[in-house]
């Protein structure tokens, strides 16, 4: 358990110049052993490739704030604000918990669920930035299927908001999404080209054969470019919900 807890700056490991993350747990591959991970009440700044990072373990996030994540400073990539996803070796996946957690300044996505279970309520992700490297993505949140396990995330994201994100407010590739009470808005265009802009983006996974599962109720999609929500494959119900000012 880390309670009020204040981690800032860490920088990337001298010898190779990668990683830099805030808070990280793992398996141990040799054990198989899997730590539980439990955030609250907690600030995490300026770290490097992610500021929180769950892999194949339980995370449970409450309380917190995760902004101002700076991307790998070898490639530029990265700079994620939390990361879950599944252990490729163990092929052991994580069930992420998160309540009243701000997001914010992140690049590439607020939040990132690759793999496994996330029950979310109560995010605010705001203004995440494209990917130093390339310039591409930017989203509030990104749901997906794991690349080498090829299992696909479940999600619930229960009022919570996407304001000021890039190229998507949210986007799901392969991947299952209940969405209920939230709001998307201001999603601004890619930093490459000047592209997209989409509220909510959701394809089919090619690796995974996996195609996405939408479940959209009580929810207002608002202020984006291109098109509100774009979809290609897989199967959407929405219900009580606006999609408005393309």
């Amino acid at each position: 358990l880390l309670q009020g807890v204040y981690v800032a700056d860490t920088e990337p490991n001298a010898g190779h110049g990668m990683a830099g993350i805030g808070i990280q747990t793992q398996c141990d591959t040799t054990s198989a052993d899997c730590p539980t991970l439990t955030v609250s009440g907690s600030v995490v700044e300026n770290n490097r490739a992610a500021g929180i990072m769950a892999v194949g373990t339980d995370l449970h996030v409450s309380d917190t704030v995760v902004r101002g994540t700076r991307p790998q400073q070898t490639d530029g990539r990265f700079g994620t604000g939390i990361v879950a996803q599944c252990d490729p070796s163990l092929v052991r996946c994580e069930n992420f918990t998160g309540t009243c957690l701000l997001l914010e300044g992140n690049r590439q996505s607020g939040v990132a669920v690759a793999g496994g279970e996330a029950d979310l309520l109560g995010l605010m992700v705001r203004d995440t930035e494209a990917q130093q490297s390339d310039d591409r993505a930017g989203y509030g949140a990104v749901i997906q299927c794991e690349q080498v396990t090829r299992l696909c995330a479940s999600t619930v994201l229960t009022d919570s908001g996407f304001v000021g994100n890039t190229y998507a407010g949210l986007f799901l590739q392969g991947a299952d999404l209940v969405l209920h009470g939230a709001y998307v808005g201001q999603t601004l265009p890619g930093a490459q080209a000047d592209e997209e802009g989409l509220a909510l983006y959701a394809q089919c996974d090619t690796g995974s054969g996996g195609c996405p599962d939408l479940d959209i109720d009580a929810t207002l999609f608002q202020q984006h470019r291109t098109e509100g929500i774009a979809m290609y494959g897989g199967t959407a119900r929405m219900t009580r919900s606006t999609v408005d000012s393309v």
